[in-house]
């Protein structure tokens, strides 16, 4: 059996022998610094809830689920929706399901993402790149300012009949 080399507890010294390791981060604090973070970069960002618990069933059958609708968020709703707080820009809403290096990514949530409907994240950078991604897939269906002025037009001399 090998033997660990003793080491002093001096204020300041680590332990040699242990591998280094990043502190963990929970979820809610990588949400917070994402959502600080693109504050930072001119996006607001709408929490969409948080987590439901398990709830018994009401007629006494021990039966245990997770509510939805009324009772709690959807299944595989995202964590946070960016967009942009410019109004010189059309709002592009990006859904984001921040998750952490070790979070497990449920059934639904994955659904949604391979839909391209959210974005997972599980870092400052990779929220940061998924908003910048759906943004630049949106600048394919904006309209140049002619175009934008030839539908208004078209709008106002047709006024309520193209609704």
């Amino acid at each position: 059996m090998a033997q660990r080399a003793l080491q002093l507890n001096l204020p300041g010294s680590c332990r040699v022998d242990k591998k280094a390791r990043p502190p963990k981060r929970s979820e809610a604090a990588l949400q917070q610094q994402a959502r600080a973070t693109m504050g930072l970069l001119g996006y607001a960002s709408m929490e969409t809830g948080q987590g439901r618990p398990k709830v018994k069933c009401p007629c006494g059958c021990n039966h245990s689920f997770t509510p939805g609708g009324y009772m709690g968020n959807s299944l595989g709703l995202p964590d946070v929706l960016f967009y942009r707080m410019n109004p010189a820009f059309p709002p592009v809403f990006v859904p984001v399901e921040m998750k952490t290096e070790t979070g497990i990514v449920s059934p639904a949530q994955k659904l949604l993402a391979d839909q391209g409907r959210s974005q997972v994240a599980r870092s400052i950078l990779e929220t940061v790149q998924a908003v910048k991604k759906a943004e630049e897939f949106m600048d394919q269906y904006r309209f140049s300012p002619e175009k934008r002025a030839q539908i208004e037009r078209l709008i106002r001399e047709s006024g309520d009949k193209l609704w």
